[in-house]
């Protein structure tokens, strides 16, 4: 490329005529200088457009269904390439838990107590474009269901028994009751 300086390769020079369009993100070297009817030439200046218009978007490792023992939540922004400087780089990313305050994320976020946790969190860029609010679930339950029966223990009875078991969870709620009758007991 004859306009390449230092491996960089510039667009051909051509005659101002209107404003310049910069529609994608990415770094963009502007050079230009204006020569006047004379002849005199104004020495190149050189700006640099920097145009980031895409959110960033934040990964996290929440898990999916309950848990039963206390874990933490990481979050990671990502903001394209910006080792080519082709969008601004990540800024902050935000957290709330259970509808509370906005919180700087700075490290892991712990869930550790029993709950239907609403997590919601997002990023914004250097440039100041911030995505669009997620929302997961953190699912703790760490306490075991109990369950009830209506029945006598160790009572005769002259009539049939009509057994109901009753089962009870505050936080999760039951998924099953399993049981067993043995004849010799």
């Amino acid at each position: 490329d004859s306009n390449a300086v230092n491996g960089i390769s510039y667009g051909a020079w051509t005659t101002y005529s209107s404003a310049i369009s910069v529609t994608t993100d990415g770094n963009y070297a502007l050079d230009y200088n204006s020569t006047d009817r004379a002849g005199n030439a104004e020495t190149t200046n050189t700006v640099y457009v920097l145009l980031d218009k895409t959110s960033p978007t934040t990964t996290d490792n929440t898990p999916a269904s309950w848990q039963t023992a206390s874990f933490s939540i990481t979050l990671t922004c990502s903001d394209g390439d910006t080792a080519t400087a082709t969008r601004s780089g990540c800024s902050t990313t935000k957290y709330r838990l259970d509808s509370g305050a906005w919180t700087t994320y700075s490290s892991a976020v712990s869930i550790s107590t029993d709950a239907n946790h609403v997590f919601d969190f997002n990023s914004t860029d250097v440039a100041g474009n911030r995505e669009a609010t997620t929302t997961k679930y953190a699912l703790l339950d760490t306490v075991r269901p109990v369950t009830s029966w209506d029945g006598n223990n160790n009572t005769w009875k002259a009539f049939d028994a009509n057994i109901t078991l009753t089962c009870s969870d505050v936080t999760s709620g039951c998924s099953t009751t399993q049981y067993r009758l043995d004849s010799n007991a």
